[in-house]
Formats: C-alpha cells, sequence, structure tokens
C-alpha cells in the first residue's frame, strides 16, 4: 500500500503564525486533508481557526476537537459579513461592526468555541475599539489581540469595566434590530460609566 504524498498546509489555506497555525481559509479545507496533513509529521502544533470567513463561523463547531483555540479576524469577518470593502472609498462607509449579523456572529462563534472548552481571542481593529470593548466582554471574548501602541490604553479601559454591566450590554445588544439601535445602545452605556 502506498501513502499520498505529504500536504503542505499552506496549500490548505494554512500558515504557521507565532508557533500556531492559522487556518486562514478554513471553510475551504476538508477535514479529512486536515486531519492528514496535521498527523504527516511528529512535530506538535497549535491550532487555530481564525474565523474570517461566516462559514468558518458556521461550521466551528466541526472543527474544534482539532483546535487549540479560535481567533476572530474581525476586519476581514465584518467586511464579508455585510458585503462591504472596506478599502473601497464608494462603499467603505457602509462598514458597520454594530452591525446586528456582526454581533450575532461574534457571540456565535465565542459561546460555540466555549461549549467546547476552547479559549475566543479578537484581532482587527475592533480589539482596540473603547466604544465596543463593553459588547466584546460581555460577549465573553477570552482575549483581545491589540497592537503595542493602543495596549495600556485597552488595559485601562477594561480595568473601568464592570463586567456585569457588559453582560448585560451583549444580551441586550443580540436582541436589536438595527446598528443604529446597538450603536445608541453603546453610547447610553458609555454616558452611564462616565
Amino acid at each position: 500500500m502506498t501513502l499520498p504524498p505529504p500536504i503542505s498546509l499552506v496549500s490548505l489555506g494554512i500558515r504557521p503564525f507565532c508557533g500556531s497555525l492559522l487556518f486562514t481559509e478554513i471553510s475551504e479545507v476538508s477535514l479529512e486533508l486536515l486531519v492528514a496533513a496535521l498527523s504527516s509529521d511528529d512535530e506538535p502544533h497549535a491550532a487555530t481557526d481564525i474565523s474570517m470567513v461566516p462559514a468558518a463561523a458556521m461550521a466551528l463547531d466541526g472543527m474544534t476537537g482539532l483546535l487549540d483555540f479560535v481567533s476572530i479576524g474581525t476586519n476581514d469577518l465584518i467586511q464579508y459579513l455585510i458585503a462591504v470593502d472596506r478599502i473601497n472609498q464608494e462603499v467603505a462607509h457602509m462598514y458597520d461592526p454594530c452591525h446586528p449579523a456582526v454581533i450575532r456572529t461574534l457571540n456565535l462563534i465565542i459561546q460555540t468555541a466555549h461549549k467546547r472548552g476552547k479559549k475566543v481571542s479578537i484581532c482587527g481593529e475592533l480589539a482596540s475599539d473603547s466604544k465596543m470593548l463593553p459588547l466584546l466582554l460581555g460577549l465573553e471574548i477570552d482575549a483581545l489581540s491589540v497592537t503595542p501602541r493602543m495596549f495600556l490604553r485597552v488595559k485601562n479601559n477594561i480595568r473601568n469595566l464592570n463586567f456585569e454591566t457588559c453582560s448585560d450590554l451583549a444580551q441586550a445588544a443580540l436582541l436589536m434590530g438595527s446598528s443604529e439601535d446597538i450603536r445608541n445602545l453603546i453610547e447610553q452605556n458609555k454616558n452611564e460609566d462616565s
């Protein structure tokens, strides 16, 4: 019996990142191929899913057994969820992290990962957005990936937050049907904390 040739992790949309493997295109990766690729050598791999495409979020429950943790790439996830190219000046103004689909998808990813005992981090501009921090913490995000320049500001903002208030904010936002309502809720919460 001849074994198939080794599978390149890069060809599966997987690349090394800080000692971990990032599944950047996991929606297109066959789980069988992934298992074969990860078991084709004796190297231990810390594996994570960068949920940047809606399909990865929807299929996460079937992949968590292969992952050590989940990282949500919010810039691209938001762009793909609401079909807005944030770099295109003609439509960039429509890029909306407060869109109900974004909030619900973040919640879905976090809850799915937590049910399987996996930690979830958020990277992208959203992780440094002080207005959004209470909502992210209320959704029970485990870690934020921010630039060194933003680290102290984010840390200080988090220290001034009350988890129960953040949780209430997140639960209310999940029930809202418009971006405007969610933005108003966040602004109201910010004013009450001031």
